[in-house]
């Protein structure tokens, strides 16, 4: 007996609707979202080489000056992964929709299921699961970059409570 692991999203999505569709979206979306985000690297990196002075042979460190906040470089460089949680919960209408555009009208159908609320499940399923997928993916990048900051970013060169920063960027945003 082979046993399948693989978590199969379809089942959640409403009976003959274009799952791939969807989940093409999602990976586009996404992988678009991610390069966007990587201009994070070349703003840090405008602001990092401002810290330094070349003297002829190295660079030198310049006293007193401080790197901007991480909020601040990090600016609206994720929001893309926002934009994309929002289209998929798009989805949500597009699904009701579809139940009454159906050829079949399968939304008879979906009434006469024992399960009163099968109808709501398959259509806020996907799309929510969707919508915190792209949040997390841009919490987690956004965790990322941050801890890149701290750790390339000279001691003396960086302001105090970047983590309260962070979370205050997110609460912002949120």
């Amino acid at each position: 007996m082979k046993l399948n692991n693989r978590l199969d999203l379809e089942k959640y999505a409403p009976p003959g609707a274009n799952f791939k569709q969807q989940k093409d979206f999602f990976i586009t979306g996404n992988i678009i979202s991610l390069l966007g985000s990587l201009y994070f690297f070349v703003e840090y990196f405008n602001e990092y080489q401002k810290l330094f002075d070349y003297d002829g042979e190295k660079n030198v460190l310049i006293e007193g000056l401080k790197m901007p906040d991480f909020p601040l470089i990090l600016d609206k460089f994720l929001i893309g992964f926002l934009i994309m949680a929002v289209c998929m919960m798009f989805y949500v209408f597009f699904y009701y929709i579809y139940y009454y555009q159906n050829g079949s009208k399968s939304i008879y159908l979906m009434k006469r299921l024992p399960k009163r609320f099968e109808i709501h499940k398959r259509a806020w399923s996907l799309p929510l699961f969707y919508t915190v997928l792209c949040l997390t993916i841009g919490f987690l990048l956004a965790v990322f970059y941050l801890c890149f900051y701290l750790i390339v970013t000279p001691q003396e060169c960086l302001l105090p409570d970047q983590w309260q920063k962070f979370f205050l960027f997110f609460e912002y945003y949120i």
